[in-house]
Protein backbone atom coordinates (compact mmCIF):
# COMPACT_ATOMS: atom_id res chain seq x y z
CA UNK A 1 0.00 0.00 0.00
CA UNK A 2 1.35 3.66 -1.10
CA UNK A 3 -0.03 6.51 1.05
CA UNK A 4 0.35 9.93 -0.14
CA UNK A 5 1.35 12.37 3.00
CA UNK A 6 1.17 16.29 2.19
CA UNK A 7 2.46 18.95 4.03
CA UNK A 8 2.98 23.03 3.93
CA UNK A 9 0.83 22.94 0.66
CA UNK A 10 1.14 27.11 1.60
CA UNK A 11 -1.44 27.87 -0.94
CA UNK A 12 0.59 26.65 -4.05
CA UNK A 13 -1.97 25.52 -6.21
CA UNK A 14 0.45 24.39 -9.36
CA UNK A 15 2.86 22.22 -6.29
CA UNK A 16 -0.41 20.66 -4.75
CA UNK A 17 -2.17 19.44 -7.79
CA UNK A 18 1.58 18.45 -9.60
CA UNK A 19 2.27 16.31 -6.23
CA UNK A 20 -0.95 14.95 -6.38
CA UNK A 21 -1.14 14.26 -9.73
CA UNK A 22 2.21 12.15 -9.25
CA UNK A 23 -0.16 10.36 -6.03
CA UNK A 24 -2.75 9.46 -7.60
CA UNK A 25 -0.72 7.90 -10.60
CA UNK A 26 1.09 5.92 -8.18
CA UNK A 27 -1.98 4.56 -6.73
CA UNK A 28 -1.40 6.29 -3.41
CA UNK A 29 -4.03 5.72 -0.79
CA UNK A 30 -4.76 6.68 2.01
CA UNK A 31 -4.10 10.85 1.65
CA UNK A 32 -3.11 12.48 5.16
CA UNK A 33 -2.72 15.66 5.30
CA UNK A 34 -0.22 17.48 7.80
CA UNK A 35 -1.10 21.58 8.07
CA UNK A 36 -0.11 24.55 6.45
CA UNK A 37 -2.80 24.66 3.25
CA UNK A 38 -2.61 28.37 3.70
CA UNK A 39 -0.12 31.58 3.91
CA UNK A 40 2.27 32.44 1.66
CA UNK A 41 0.91 31.07 -1.83
CA UNK A 42 -1.93 32.60 -4.23
CA UNK A 43 -4.71 30.43 -4.39
CA UNK A 44 -5.98 29.67 -0.55
CA UNK A 45 -9.46 29.00 -2.22
CA UNK A 46 -8.09 26.57 -4.25
CA UNK A 47 -6.24 24.64 -1.55
CA UNK A 48 -8.76 24.62 0.92
CA UNK A 49 -11.53 23.24 -1.33
CA UNK A 50 -8.87 20.73 -2.54
CA UNK A 51 -8.34 19.55 1.22
CA UNK A 52 -12.01 19.72 2.02
CA UNK A 53 -12.51 17.61 -1.22
CA UNK A 54 -10.34 15.04 -0.11
CA UNK A 55 -11.39 14.99 3.49
CA UNK A 56 -14.82 13.98 2.63
CA UNK A 57 -13.41 11.48 0.50
CA UNK A 58 -11.88 9.60 3.53
CA UNK A 59 -8.20 11.98 4.54
CA UNK A 60 -7.57 12.64 7.16
CA UNK A 61 -5.96 16.23 7.83
CA UNK A 62 -3.89 17.86 10.64
CA UNK A 63 -4.41 21.71 11.18
CA UNK A 64 -1.21 23.81 10.79
CA UNK A 65 -0.73 26.65 12.59
CA UNK A 66 -1.41 28.74 9.57
CA UNK A 67 -4.54 27.07 9.27
CA UNK A 68 -5.76 28.32 12.73
CA UNK A 69 -4.40 31.33 12.68
CA UNK A 70 -7.26 32.10 10.21
CA UNK A 71 -9.70 31.87 12.92
CA UNK A 72 -7.67 32.34 15.87
CA UNK A 73 -5.04 35.40 15.01
CA UNK A 74 -2.07 35.33 17.10
CA UNK A 75 1.19 37.60 18.08
CA UNK A 76 3.77 34.55 17.57
CA UNK A 77 4.33 34.57 13.88
CA UNK A 78 6.52 36.90 12.30
CA UNK A 79 5.75 40.55 10.29
CA UNK A 80 5.77 38.27 6.79
CA UNK A 81 3.19 34.98 8.18
CA UNK A 82 0.77 37.59 9.47
CA UNK A 83 0.21 39.30 6.21
CA UNK A 84 0.18 36.78 4.62
CA UNK A 85 -2.58 35.15 7.16
CA UNK A 86 -4.35 38.36 6.72
CA UNK A 87 -4.42 38.69 2.87
CA UNK A 88 -5.35 34.86 2.77
CA UNK A 89 -8.64 35.62 5.19
CA UNK A 90 -9.21 38.75 3.17
CA UNK A 91 -9.46 36.50 -0.10
CA UNK A 92 -11.02 33.49 1.41
CA UNK A 93 -13.89 35.79 2.49
CA UNK A 94 -14.24 38.34 -0.89
CA UNK A 95 -14.82 34.30 -2.55
CA UNK A 96 -16.98 33.30 -0.63
CA UNK A 97 -19.24 36.54 -0.24
CA UNK A 98 -21.96 35.06 -2.10
CA UNK A 99 -22.17 31.40 -1.12
CA UNK A 100 -23.33 30.32 2.27
CA UNK A 101 -20.91 28.26 3.13
CA UNK A 102 -17.65 30.19 4.31
CA UNK A 103 -14.58 28.21 3.55
CA UNK A 104 -13.09 29.74 7.31
CA UNK A 105 -15.49 26.68 8.80
CA UNK A 106 -12.95 24.20 8.70
CA UNK A 107 -10.62 25.92 10.50
CA UNK A 108 -12.44 26.39 13.56
CA UNK A 109 -12.48 22.55 14.98
CA UNK A 110 -10.18 21.86 17.63
CA UNK A 111 -8.50 19.04 19.87
CA UNK A 112 -5.70 21.23 21.10
CA UNK A 113 -4.03 24.42 21.15
CA UNK A 114 -1.78 23.88 18.08
CA UNK A 115 -2.92 20.82 16.72
CA UNK A 116 -6.67 19.60 15.31
CA UNK A 117 -7.12 16.85 13.80
CA UNK A 118 -10.19 18.28 11.42
CA UNK A 119 -13.27 16.42 9.68
CA UNK A 120 -15.39 18.83 7.79
CA UNK A 121 -19.29 18.70 7.73
CA UNK A 122 -21.13 19.89 4.96
CA UNK A 123 -23.36 23.14 5.44
CA UNK A 124 -27.03 22.54 4.28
Amino acid sequence: MRIAIFADIHANREAFAACLAHAHDRGATPTILLGDYVGYGADPKWSVTTVMDLVYKGAIAVRGNHDDALANPRDTMNAQARAAIEWTRDELVAADRNRRRSPLRPFRCKLSECLALCRWRRRR
